[in-house]
């Protein structure tokens, strides 16, 4: 391994965490919470990733200006999608978000959640099994009890306790008449909204089974409850966003997420070793399990 190409993965990750609580802090937090000189810091972090990524990808250009790696993101955007080189580099802090930061909580949760519902866990080996049969993951599988497992995770386990932070200007009431003075500070709260029992049954209770098609033409006619349809509503369902301020590592992240777990979860039973261990959840930029559970693998 090139030692040079090590410490500039290693610079790229560094500086990707830091950018990204960064800009998590300035874009979310009250001022007075702000370290001092985050903006300065977080431009220098992503100079830093321009600077990288710039000189990873001329050194790996060949004489007709192509990548010279094997199959890519980087490869597909410049010789198939015909993004000029500085679009690819400007783009790199959010694959970089997307395919670390962000992603690693993710996933910790995804497993800690399947580790704690090995009943859940055996249902998606069955699935994969029948569907993959050993083979590696791929795209077009039809693998709904996977994404249910990833969705569910998602609404019991996000990664951001709360999110988008906006100061009302003006006094404004709601439709169920709760009355908001101007000058508040108001955060969209997903942890507390997806827990809340008048949006989803056994809230506290990890069940992917309510993403299943099935129980979604449920909610569908359901008319004893106004509150039931929002779980399918298009912002909940897409927790990367939507439309043009949706994220741009949205389709690499979650098919990062898919491909670990069917590698995971496909090979091996995973469970907590030893039982009940205690953790609590830890809201850094993201929030992770502290500490993540030791778990042991029995090969399937």
């Amino acid at each position: 391994t090139d030692p040079n190409s090590s410490h500039e993965l290693a610079s790229l990750v560094e500086c990707g965490d830091n950018a990204l609580s960064l800009s998590v802090m300035l874009s979310m937090w009250p001022p007075e919470m702000h370290t001092p000189n985050a903006y300065e810091n977080m431009v220098e972090q992503y100079e830093t990733i321009f600077s990288v990524t710039r000189s990873y990808l001329e050194k790996k250009q060949n004489a007709d200006g192509f990548i010279d790696l094997p199959n890519c993101w980087f490869k597909d955007l410049r010789e198939v999608q015909g993004l000029p080189m500085e679009e690819i580099i400007l783009l790199m802090p959010q694959f970089l978000a997307a395919g670390i930061g962000t992603t690693e909580g993710v996933i910790d949760w995804n497993i800690l959640n399947l580790v704690n519902n090995v009943e859940k866990q055996d249902i998606l080996y069955e699935e994969l099994k029948s569907e993959l049969d050993g083979s590696p993951f791929r795209k077009s599988a039809n693998l709904p009890y996977l994404k249910a497992c990833i969705r569910e995770s998602h609404r019991l386990t996000p990664p951001g306790n709360a999110m988008t932070m906006r100061t009302q200007h003006q006094d404004f009431v709601t439709e169920s008449g709760f009355e908001i003075p101007a000058g508040t500070v108001m955060w969209m709260a997903p942890y507390q909204v997806n827990r809340d029992p008048r949006y989803v049954q056994n809230s506290d209770k990890y069940e992917p089974e309510r993403f299943l098609s099935a129980a979604v033409n449920v909610r569908k006619k359901d008319t004893t409850c106004p509150y039931s349809k929002q779980l399918d509503h298009g912002i909940s369902k897409h927790p990367f966003s939507m439309g043009a301020r949706g994220c741009l590592g949205r389709r690499a992240a979650e098919l990062e997420i898919q491909a670990l777990m069917v590698q995971l979860f496909s090979r091996y039973r995973v469970t907590a070793n030893p039982p009940n261990q205690s953790f609590k959840r830890k809201q850094m930029t993201l929030s992770i399990p502290d500490p993540m559970p030791k778990v042991k693998l029995t090969k399937r």
